[in-house]
């Protein structure tokens, strides 16, 4: 068990919390309850073995690549109050099954990109980042739920097992490409 006092998390592209990089995975940390802190960017970044992270009320704002890599976390919910999540923040987790984010969140772009095992996204946004490749190489994807009022370019690229996505706003714009590659019949509600 690791006890730590402040009110941010370091870490880099460089390394994670616990050192970790592409050349020195982490097999040994396998759970983390956060307090409400500020999270780095790349925080649990080729974590492979941790299978769950508490993620606290009053945890406001995530950065970039915060689980990029990891292998064995299967779920992922972010609480009421999240105001923003970074770019990448679940890029690679080949893991992951499941991911909600709040209503009102602020999220960069590539979000899912690669997280080949997610099945259900729930991404409520109120604003998305400039590049909409939200779930490129997310092939598993069933079901989408979108709040936004648009649809990005490359919103949906190759998640060939795509069957419905629901918008729950006002659509007033659908990018070029949004859906390339999407195979199976798809509802868009």
């Amino acid at each position: 068990t690791i006890l730590c006092d402040g009110t941010t998390m370091s870490s880099s592209s460089e390394s994670g919390l616990f050192g970790q990089k592409s050349s020195s995975l982490n097999y040994y940390v396998t759970a983390a309850r956060l307090a409400p802190v500020r999270s780095g960017a790349y925080a649990f970044m080729y974590c492979y073995s941790i299978k769950t992270i508490t993620i606290p009320h009053g945890m406001t704002q995530t950065y970039g690549a915060f689980i990029y890599g990891t292998r064995s976390l299967e779920c992922l919910i972010f609480p009421t109050g999240t105001t923003n999540i970074g770019s990448s923040i679940a890029r690679g987790a080949t893991g992951l099954k499941t991911m909600v984010i709040p209503y009102g969140v602020t999220a960069g772009a590539s979000c899912f990109r690669s997280a080949t095992c997610l099945e259900y996204a729930v991404m409520p946004l109120t604003k998305t980042g400039a590049s909409g490749t939200y779930y490129y190489y997310t092939t598993n994807v069933k079901r989408i739920v979108n709040a936004t009022t648009t649809i990005p370019a490359q919103f949906a690229n190759t998640v060939s097992m795509l069957e419905e996505v629901i918008c729950t706003g006002n659509i007033t714009s659908v990018g070029a490409n949004a859906f390339p590659n999407c195979y199976q019949k798809m509802v868009i509600d």
